[in-house]
């Protein structure tokens, strides 16, 4: 069996046919999602992000919603009711041998032949879903590769990632203190799991039962500890608001649905208007707007110096 007839088989064909399906929903879900925003006037952070999110979901939603859809219409039996009360039995019909096809008329001289139905004479609907039934294989062939290559890259990742953990090293005692004041603030006591590491290039925060956030040795060594403090409030937000599942199931979504620009977009937003909250928060716990925008920059600054790539932005 070839793998163009493997994928011809009913569940890959219902497969196929949910990500074409998906081509649609997809622009519709960001339509609306970007109508209401405008609508509703929803300011950015919060009330934005609330709205982003959901619609993102629905997104996601759809190609399982649309596979379940089309596997109930396919299985669904075609029963004919048939009365229950009983029908004399007619009488005996009597059948012949001949034929039950009338015989072509005979042509007379210079009578023209009757048109022959071409497939090029279908309708544009038929020629279009057999074409559609033609390529849904190579489709999914393509999808699939995709998916494949965005896995990797997404593996990649989680192992560039626990290099970071590598090699770390505990805060001092000042900077310590300042974390644990920040982390009763934020609804986090007791939460001291912040370090320096010399492999990171960025604070970041990673982890999923169990969070940390790294601080680049470079970082700790050209900021004072009050800016430091604002950037670490910054990822703590992210652990306290559950930031890191979100993420991690927004780059499963973006390898599965990959083809569609409304995905990217969407998710875009999402991260944009998360970042946002988290600047709300620990503006709160901080309690200062000036130093904490200071302490950004300064993070940035220091990042691309060590990195050595102008180009490259920030990524708090």
């Amino acid at each position: 069996m070839s793998i163009v007839e493997f994928l011809s088989q009913p569940v890959w064909h219902r497969l196929g046919l949910t990500l074409v399906h998906f081509l649609w929903q997809g622009l519709v879900v960001a339509v609306i999602a970007c109508v209401v925003v405008r609508l509703l006037g929803l300011k950015r952070g919060s009330p934005r992000y609330a709205a982003y999110l959901l619609a993102f979901t629905a997104m996601a939603a759809c190609p399982a919603l649309t596979f379940i859809a089309l596997d109930r219409l396919t299985e669904r039996p075609a029963t004919v009711a048939v009365p229950t009360q009983e029908i004399e039995s007619p009488a005996p019909i009597s059948y012949t041998l001949a034929p039950t096809l009338s015989p072509t008329p005979a042509r007379r001289p210079g009578e023209a032949h009757e048109p022959i139905a071409l497939a090029s004479d279908a309708p544009p609907r038929m020629r279009l879903q057999d074409a559609l039934q033609t390529s849904l294989p190579w489709v999914l062939m393509g999808w699939m590769g995709g998916v494949l290559i965005l896995s990797v890259r997404l593996l990649l990742g989680f192992v560039g990632v626990r290099r970071w953990r590598r090699d770390l090293e505990p805060l001092t005692n000042g900077l310590e203190a300042r974390v644990g004041l920040l982390s009763e603030r934020l609804g986090m006591p007791g939460f001291s799991r912040v370090f320096v590491s010399r492999r990171a290039l960025e604070v970041v925060a990673l982890g999923y039962l169990r969070p940390l956030v790294l601080l680049p040795a470079v970082m700790v060594t050209q900021m004072p500890p009050e800016m430091l403090e604002a950037v670490i409030a910054h990822e703590l937000a992210h652990i306290r608001r559950f930031d890191l599942w979100v993420n991690l199931a927004q780059r499963v979504v973006e390898t599965v649905l990959f083809y569609h620009p409304a995905v990217w977009w969407l998710s875009s937003r999402v991260r944009n208007e998360r970042e946002l909250c988290c600047d709300e928060l620990a503006v709160n716990a901080t309690g200062e707007r000036l130093m904490y925008a200071s302490a950004l920059e300064n993070a940035g600054r220091v990042r691309l110096a060590a990195i050595r790539q102008p180009a490259l932005a920030v990524g708090l």
